[in-house]
């Protein structure tokens, strides 16, 4: 079996037109190559694979969210989301004690905190049952969400060579 790869996330409107007729035509030719029996239910199927992975701002995402209900359907595994969510509570609360020197545990830290779990984009809330919003969660968090606490607390900064920490 073939594997080919097709990559959409920079191309132009052009680009992206070319490579969808580059697919059809190689499915295409494979099609016509197959045997054409008609007691097979199939004869040919395309898999495609979407990975999440993190980027720089400066690059395009491959795929967007949309409540669009006209959008392409896509499904993340539980892996995919374990990896984009790796941090629970305590390690967030670890990380941000590592990060910042006036960091406190205290009413200010949950305020911020329980704001940036409205934002799906920082949080994801993972439910006991699934099928019930009101049974047991937890909750995990992107680590992008530090960019977000950097502007409520001071960093802690290295000091340089040859210079006094403090000083």
């Amino acid at each position: 079996m073939d594997n080919i790869s097709i990559v959409l996330d920079t191309c132009t409107c052009d680009q992206t037109a070319i490579n969808k007729r580059n697919l059809l035509s190689y499915v295409n030719d494979i099609e016509k190559s197959v045997n054409d029996d008609v007691s097979n239910d199939f004869n040919l199927s395309l898999d495609i694979d979407i990975k999440v992975r993190r980027v720089s701002e400066k690059e395009e995402m491959t795929v967007r969210q949309s409540n669009n209900p006209d959008a392409i359907k896509f499904y993340l595994s539980e892996e995919d989301i374990r990896e984009k969510y790796s941090w629970d509570y305590k390690i967030l609360t670890t990380r941000l004690r590592k990060r910042y020197p006036n960091f406190v545990v205290n009413q200010i830290y949950h305020k911020i905190r329980k704001s940036l779990e409205k934002l799906e984009k920082y949080c994801n809330p993972r439910y006991l049952d699934p099928g019930n919003p009101k049974s047991s969660k937890k909750n995990f968090y992107n680590p992008n969400i530090l960019k977000e606490f950097d502007k409520h607390y001071k960093r802690l900064t290295k000091a340089l060579p040859g210079s006094r920490a403090g000083a």
